[in-house]
């Protein structure tokens, strides 16, 4: 049976050019534990290792607020 997964769209820029930023789309194995910031790291180790993000805060709690980022459009707390 083969495994279950989600399609992730990421905006991508580079700030050292003038062209527009794009949408970049991956697929992630399903895991019902896994994290935003779980997520970001599965791309980033195993997809693409140019992704840039801050990775996992020192909290892992959301206390420091170093895991912000938008959603589906919403400020979340990944």
């Amino acid at each position: 049976m083969p495994s279950k997964t989600i399609q992730v769209k990421i905006l991508r820029s580079n700030p050292d050019t003038t062209h527009p930023a794009t949408f970049q789309t991956y697929t992630v194995p399903l895991n019902q534990d896994l994290s935003v910031l779980d997520v970001l790291d599965y791309i980033f180790e195993t997809i693409d290792n140019s992704l840039a993000y801050f990775k996992h805060a020192e909290c892992n709690q959301g206390i420091c607020k170093r895991c912000g980022m938008k959603v589906n459009g919403k400020p979340v707390l990944a």
